[in-house]
């Protein structure tokens, strides 16, 4: 059974980012995702101005700005909003989460692709964890987990973190 201080599961923004930050700190470190290529989703490529300062893309890969926004909403309503700075970036998505994988695998983060975390289990010292990788049920522990996989995934259930307990950890930002 290998050993990892932490375990990302999810190989998306916050999860690579917290690999980088992790691994550049000398923080021993797996991420775990379900995907074979990082960040390919059916997901917005747009990211906020805020998040492009601290997370800034190549500039190949800006499609352009978002001066202007539409929001509909739940009840049919539609609201528009628009400056003449932008607010927002629109970028290749793809490219953009392939390339926090590749820089927190630089910093020295270990990346299993094309794999399921299935089972997690909480111990008073360790977190461990049952990987299906290829077909094959493989065993990780680590000191503790960060489960970054949005909001729909049932592992936070099995860490005893549900959507109606909001006390003690972030459920989303």
């Amino acid at each position: 059974m290998e050993y990892f201080d932490v375990i990302v599961i999810g190989a998306g923004p916050a999860g690579n980012s917290a690999a980088k930050c992790l691994a550049d700190s000398g923080i021993n470190t797996l991420v775990v995702d379900w995907r074979n290529i990082p960040g390919d989703k059916l997901c917005t490529g747009i990211i906020g101005i805020e998040c492009s300062k601290v997370l800034p893309p190549d500039p190949n890969i800006i499609y352009g700005e978002a001066l202007e926004i539409t929001v509909h909403s739940p009840d049919n309503h539609s609201y528009s909003l628009s400056d003449s700075f932008s607010h927002a970036l629109i970028i290749d998505r793809v490219k953009y989460i392939q390339k926090m994988a590749e820089d927190a695998q630089e910093s020295g983060a270990s990346y299993i692709l094309d794999s399921r975390v299935t089972e997690i289990t909480l111990n008073p010292d360790f977190v461990e964890l049952s990987i299906m990788v290829s077909g094959e049920r493989k065993h990780y522990k680590s000191k503790m987990i960060i489960v970054a996989t949005g909001f729909s995934n049932n592992l936070l259930n099995q860490v005893g973190l549900t959507k109606n307990n909001k006390s003690g950890y972030l459920v989303g930002t």
